[in-house]
Parts: C-alpha cells; sequence; structure tokens
C-alpha cells in the first residue's frame, strides 16, 4: 500500500471505487484499531473510496506525540489535502466516527455530507477497558471479541477477524481510549450544517442506543438509522446492510443536488 508523508508522519492509505461523482469518501477507523476493520467496504464502487491507518496504528508512523480527538481531525485534513481534496465525506466508526464529527465542526467548508457509526458526541471508556489493558494486549482482545460483536455474529466471521492482530502497541491503545473518554462535543453538535446519517447496531454494548439517539437529535440535518443484529463493529458484522445504507444516503446526496 502507498504511504504519504503527512507533518512529519508516514501515512499509509488506499484508494478504490470510482473517482468521478462526488468528492471521495475517507473510511476513518476506531481506537486500536486500522484500515482493515474497512474491508467489507470494498464493494461499495461508489465514488472514491479512501482508507487509512492513523498515526501509530497499522503502516503508519510515527505516533502522534500527543493523542487526541482533535489532532487526529487536524491530520486527517492535511491528509487529504496532500492527496489532492479539498472536499470529502467522511465515515468514522467509534473513535474514527468522533474524529469524522470533528472534522465538520472545524473544517465545514471541506464536509460534503458525514457518516456516523457506532459513536457518540460523547465516548465514556469503562474501567474495564483499561483493567483489561494494564494486563496487555492479548487481554484486551478477548474483551474486545467479547463485547464489540453481537451474539448474532456468525461464528466463522468472527474466528475470521478474531486471527487478525492488533495494529498497535500497548502505550498507542492506551492513548486512543484516553483520548474517545476526553471528547466531548455535546455543546457544538448544532454547528454540524450537513446532511448526516447516524448507523447504529442495535446489539452495540459499547456505545448504548441512548447515545446514538442524542447524537442524531442534536445534528440538525440528520437521519438515525438502526442496523438490527449489529453489535459495535457493525461495518464488519452486516457489512451489505451498511453497504446499502452508505449507497442510499449518496443517491440521496445526488438528489438533493
Amino acid at each position: 500500500m502507498p504511504r504519504i508523508a503527512v507533518d512529519g508522519h508516514q501515512v499509509r492509505y488506499r484508494s478504490f471505487g470510482r473517482e468521478e461523482g462526488g468528492p471521495p469518501l475517507v473510511l476513518i477507523h476506531g481506537a486500536a484499531g486500522a484500515q482493515y476493520v474497512w474491508l467489507e467496504q470494498r464493494r461499495l464502487s461508489v465514488r472514491e473510496v479512501i482508507t487509512l491507518d492513523l498515526p501509530g496504528h497499522g503502516g503508519s508512523d510515527p505516533p502522534l506525540p500527543e493523542v487526541s480527538v482533535e489532532r487526529y481531525a487536524d491530520l486527517v485534513a492535511r491528509f487529504l489535502s496532500e492527496l489532492g481534496h479539498e472536499r470529502f465525506l467522511p465515515v468514522g466508526h467509534s473513535m474514527g466516527g468522533a474524529i469524522a464529527l470533528t472534522l465538520a465542526i472545524d473544517h465545514p467548508e471541506r464536509v460534503e455530507a458525514l457518516v456516523l457509526m457506532a459513536t457518540g458526541a460523547r465516548l465514556p471508556v469503562s474501567d474495564l477497558v483499561f483493567q483489561a489493558l494494564d494486563q496487555g494486549l492479548d487481554s484486551f482482545g478477548e474483551l474486545l471479541l467479547s463485547a464489540a460483536y453481537s451474539p448474532r455474529t456468525d461464528p466463522a466471521l468472527l474466528r475470521r477477524f478474531a486471527t487478525g492482530p492488533l495494529q498497535v502497541d500497548l502505550a498507542q491503545a492506551r492513548a486512543d481510549f484516553e483520548a474517545c473518554a476526553s471528547f466531548d462535543v455535546r455543546h457544538r453538535l448544532d454547528e454540524v450544517v450537513v446532511p448526516t446519517l447516524v448507523l447504529a447496531g442495535d446489539q452495540d454494548h459499547l456505545i448504548s442506543a441512548g447515545r446514538a439517539r442524542q447524537l442524531a437529535a442534536g445534528i440538525p440535518s440528520s437521519r438515525l438509522c438502526w442496523v438490527e443484529g449489529a453489535g459495535h463493529m457493525l461495518m464488519q458484522e452486516m457489512s451489505e446492510e451498511v453497504n446499502d445504507a452508505l449507497r442510499r444516503f449518496l443517491l440521496e446526496l445526488g438528489e438533493r443536488g
């Protein structure tokens, strides 16, 4: 995969899909993740789709010296400028949703529309996450598999997801969750001025249904769509349903235009 220099960081990314039809979709992964979580979205075949590893994740290095959602958002904005994209459509999952939301608030002139998956305007982190991290990445990985997926997830799929190693070190994973714990833009949701799709799994035990509703209710031009049977990792668990929701949203954008 190619890498591009952004403010002293080598950012690994991938671009696929069609390059016509509007600004690219930028898929932003969550805490302790990497762009591999979006593998099922390769079948979208709409516009250009860009995935990236945030610094300190996957094949991007070095990590940010100070980790916060706002610093990640600034890095993503500069990354897209380096690729020549002044306008884009962020699609963010969990912490990536917080990054996408921050982009829409702080860079409204660059954001065409917004997709927020399994995320909230505030992202409190359970003490169980930090306790698992204290015991090492293996313990955290076990917690992730037990908490992030719906019990209805196909066991074969779960085994496949489980074989993908965490593509961060322990310090980066902790820094990500500390960044999530300090994130709170509930008072700024009315600053989001673009059409927004909020996607939530009805079996998500990490982001409550109340947080999903609060997020959608606070953004003036938003719509909440429940993905039945999906947990926190809905883009993996229910990839076709998620991809169909994305396609419909893009079609609606075209009709608005």
